[in-house]
């Protein structure tokens, strides 16, 4: 009997990217520095509690990419391996 391989895999959703975000420590860096400057992370639960009462609407998902996230493209985003439609 062949031996289970597992492979961990792990999703991952960005849903706001703070890494155009300006702040202090970025201030000045460019390229690769500014890419490893110390991101502050954004706390939205206070919005969403505030707009909780709102609809803000429905959004149809077309697909998601499936990216690895070992490397960068050199558009310094993650190359997709895989795109998955949804009917």
């Amino acid at each position: 009997m062949a031996a289970l391989h597992r492979v961990h895999h792990q999703l991952h959703a960005t849903a706001l990217n703070t890494r155009h975000r300006k702040t202090e420590a970025s201030a000045g860096k460019k390229g690769r520095h500014r890419r490893f400057a110390k991101r502050t992370p954004v706390d939205a639960g206070p919005l969403l509690e505030a707009y909780a009462e709102h609809d803000l609407g429905t959004v149809r998902i077309e697909g998601v990419h499936l990216s690895r996230l070992a490397a960068l493209g050199p558009d310094g985003y993650y190359p997709s391996d895989a795109f998955v439609s949804f009917p």
